[in-house]
């Protein structure tokens, strides 16, 4: 038994460590490192320094004293009046007026009522075959029935050809047309006129409800009483003066449009 025992390795496994850990290789010297020349380092050139320029002190003005300000001398208050005192006036009562009594209203008198008259029956008139009407009251007479006087105002109007009508596409009676517009008693020469100058771009029904209301208007007229002629006799003076203001409002116009006309083949004649 060797004397080294170990209490704590009775049976010696520490000197097996020595006999499997292997001796570790000795480390390979490392070359130096080449070393390279230290180039000197060139100061930076120094640039001059330039002085600073002296600040030149600002000249200093002079300090002109405060000249105080001359004080104006205060005027006194003048005290104030008191308002003289009006002394009051006593009012004085308003007069009273003695009331007078209140008169009765008398009443208004009554006067008497008429009787209203009883309205009379017309007399019946009976028909009789013989073809004479017999009235039941004796002594009134029967009343005659009124004759129209079947006067058309457009049969006595005399028309020339001066007015003409503009071109248009409708389809009626021109002549007749004219005829019932110069016997027109509801219508003004200014709207005749206008009428006229409308054709063109009037509508075929306007134009045939225009001849309707004049032949109404013509058939009114002519079933006036006999008594009414000389009335009727007037309004065909009246009529026929306004139409033949009309044709000579035409007749002037178309000869300003002839003078126009020649004046423009002369131009052309002249090559202007």
């Amino acid at each position: 038994m060797s004397n080294d025992f170990n209490p704590f390795d009775p049976f010696g496994l520490s000197s097996l460590d020595n006999y499997y850990v292997q001796p570790a290789p000795q480390a390979q010297p490392v070359p130096p490192a080449p070393q390279q020349p230290v180039q000197p380092v060139q100061p930076a050139p120094q640039q001059p320094v330039q002085p600073v320029p002296q600040v030149q002190p600002l000249p200093q003005q002079p300090v002109q004293p405060v000249q105080p300000a001359p004080q104006q001398p205060v005027q006194p208050v003048q005290p104030v009046q008191p308002l003289p005192q009006q002394p009051v006036q006593p009012v004085q009562p308003l007069p009273q007026q003695p009331v007078q009594p209140v008169q009765p209203v008398q009443p208004a008198p009554q006067q008497p009522v008429q009787p209203v008259p009883q309205v009379q029956p017309a007399p019946q008139v009976q028909p009789n075959p013989s073809g004479v009407n017999v009235v039941d009251n004796s002594g009134s007479k029967p009343e005659e029935p009124k004759i129209p006087a079947n006067f058309r105002i457009g049969d006595h109007v005399k028309l020339s050809d001066a007015v003409k009508i503009p071109p248009h596409e409708l389809n009626f009676n021109e002549q007749e047309f004219l005829k019932l517009l110069a016997a027109s008693v509801s219508l003004k020469k200014h709207e005749k006129l206008d009428i006229i100058n409308r054709i063109p771009k009037l509508k075929q029904f306007q134009i045939n409800e225009l001849m309707r209301i004049f032949k109404s208007e013509s058939d009114k007229f002519a079933e006036l009483p006999k008594e009414h002629t000389p009335y009727l006799q007037k309004l065909v003076k009246e009529k026929q003066a306004e139409w033949e203001s009309i044709e000579d409002q035409y007749m002037m116009e178309g000869a300003k449009d002839s003078e126009k006309n020649q004046a423009d083949e002369i131009r052309k004649q002249l090559g202007l």
